[in-house]
């Protein structure tokens, strides 16, 4: 499987790994360069 299996999700401030089966709608996640991307989405900066 290639899919990353957790994810970096920004909330309140503060930066948390989580199981990309735990992300939201709307949740930020942080992706860091040369990493795989956890879900679909939108790019609002970078």
């Amino acid at each position: 499987d290639l899919a990353p299996k957790t994810a970096l999700r920004k909330k309140d401030g503060t930066t948390e790994e989580v199981p990309v089966e735990e992300l939201q709608v709307r949740d930020v996640i942080v992706i860091k360069p040369n990493s795989k991307i956890s879900a679909d989405g939108v790019v609002i900066n970078g």
